[in-house]
């Protein structure tokens, strides 16, 4: 019998498999490159798109005015962004849930403290009113005509100021004060020594006083009489 020859059954050409682990063996540097330069256009196009939906917002905080540039929807997102505090007395011009437009102005009111004496108490307040009539008044104390302010309610509020309501009422008094009467005596030649005869009694008369009193804080501080007149005259005896 005759040999049968062998027949080749192994292709030896590359497979695709193989094409592409030489391909990428081969390009491995392009492909890093190409992710790398994917990734930076990614992050370049998401900030350029962040910071086109940002907005401008104007705030002003006490003397300080800065234009800031945010993408929160509201005043509450805003000033947690810029890290700005606001105190529990600070007033804020707009409401926190209030949306953002371009050209928004937010001002922010800063509270003082200062130490208020009336009343027989004594505390500290906080206000953003701009005099001491104003913070008096936005706490509600209320004044009396007479009443004193120190200082004065026009004054200027500043941090740390002492203010105190001295609580003055006044009132004038009628009082009803004796007048005594005077004794007249005369001789009479039909009496006899030593003996005395009432003709007409004596009456006593009536003066009538009206005395300003001045109290401070419910205590009597002065008082004088501003007139003084008779009401009934005495009669003499």
């Amino acid at each position: 019998m005759g040999a049968i020859p062998l027949t080749e059954t192994h292709d030896p050409r590359p497979t695709g498999k193989l094409i592409a682990a030489r391909w990428k063996h081969e390009h491995w540097r392009v492909i890093l490159l190409c992710m790398l330069l994917s990734f930076a256009l990614t992050v370049l196009l998401l900030t350029l798109l962040r910071g086109a939906s940002a907005t401008s917002v104007t705030v002003v905080d006490g003397s300080t005015t800065t234009v800031l540039s945010t993408r929160s929807a509201d005043v509450a997102g805003l000033l947690q962004e810029h890290n700005i505090v606001v105190g529990p007395n600070d007033r804020v011009s707009l409401p926190m849930s209030a949306d953002l437009e371009p050209g928004s102005r937010i001002v922010i009111d800063r509270a003082v403290g200062f130490q208020l004496e009336a009343d027989g108490r004594q505390q500290v307040e906080y206000t953003t009113a701009d005099t001491v009539g104003e913070a008096l008044a936005a706490l509600n104390v209320k004044l009396q005509e007479e009443d004193r302010v120190t200082p004065a309610p026009d004054e200027p509020l500043v941090p740390g100021t002492r203010v105190t309501v001295v609580r003055v009422r006044s009132e004038i008094v009628e009082t009803k004060h004796p007048i005594a009467y005077t004794v007249v005596e005369k001789k009479d030649a039909e009496l006899e020594d030593g003996k005395k005869k009432v003709v007409s009694a004596g009456k006593q008369g009536v003066s009538v006083k009206q005395t300003e009193r001045v109290f401070e804080d419910g205590k009597l501080v002065s008082e004088r009489v501003i007139s003084s007149k008779v009401a009934r005259p005495a009669v003499q005896q």
